[in-house]
């Protein structure tokens, strides 16, 4: 398929990044899982995990974000991050119970409305 990568974190973590940036979310989404694979415990590994969700959602892969997140969350249940992406408070992409909202995307842009959907 390809050649592994020998990165630092921060390589895997910058390139993840840019492609982001860029629009390139499948190349985002491989440099975030490598990054885990290769530094499950290091210091960037918990932002790719989080990082990594957004990918997802923004490449139309809405239930690889929802179990991304919520693998995030039961390996880091006290960080806030997970948590503000499901909530309809920060009106991230998903509901109280999980499931991606219709017209996130929307709302995301439109922020005249009083908030309910």
């Amino acid at each position: 398929h390809h050649k592994v990568r020998h990165w630092p974190a921060q390589r895997f973590y910058t390139h993840a990044v840019s492609a982001l940036k860029a629009g390139n979310y499948h190349h985002a989404v491989t440099l975030l899982e490598e990054l885990e694979a290769s530094y499950p415990y290091g210091r960037y590994a918990s932002q790719a995990e989080i990082v990594v969700a957004y990918a997802y959602y923004k490449s139309g892969e809405s239930d690889a974000a929802i179990t991304a997140i919520k693998r995030f969350i039961r390996l880091h249940p006290t960080d806030p991050r997970g948590y503000r992406i499901f909530g309809p408070a920060n009106d991230g992409p998903c509901d109280d119970h999980g499931h991606m909202r219709q017209g996130s995307q929307r709302r995301q842009q439109d922020k005249g409305g009083t908030g309910d959907a």
